[in-house]
């Protein structure tokens, strides 16, 4: 599957997010934190960050993005796929498509969180090759070095 990513665009795309953040199931999956962090990124703080719409072919599936983590002085990146579209590789190739992103752009490393039992996201990370650098009961701390 081939995947397009594309700068996002707040008053266009805001819209096309939302129903999906109201399904009941994609948000207890995302688990408190990480629907916070989106929370935090779709309303645009002043935070440091970078989001990609995410499409195959001309569908909008979804949102990839690099934030920076200023309490840890590092940034983190974070994935949002709509239900229809889980399990086809999608958050696994915009990983990897933000990785050279943040490569190219001289990011040295990349943190990631995810809840013990996303096993899609376990597997998303795994596969970017992430390394667990920290786990709990609910979850898992993730690293990579870009070189």
């Amino acid at each position: 599957m081939k995947i397009k990513l594309e700068r996002y665009n707040k008053r266009k795309d805001l819209i096309k997010v939302l129903p999906e953040f109201i399904n009941y199931k994609i948000i207890s999956n995302l688990g408190y934190f990480k629907f916070n962090t989106w929370k935090r990124i779709l309303k645009n703080r002043k935070s440091k960050q970078i989001i990609f719409d995410i499409f195959t072919e001309s569908n909008f599936v979804g949102l990839v993005a690099l934030v920076y983590e200023k309490q840890y002085r590092s940034w983190s990146i974070t994935y949002f796929i709509f239900k229809k579209y889980w399990n086809k590789g999608i958050a696994t190739l915009a990983t990897k498509e933000v990785l050279k992103y943040a490569f190219k752009n001289k990011i040295k490393k990349i943190h990631a969180e995810t809840r013990t039992d996303n096993f899609g996201s376990i597997r998303v990370l795994e596969k970017n090759k992430f390394k667990k650098i920290k786990e709990n009961k609910r979850e898992i701390f993730w690293e990579k070095k870009l070189k």
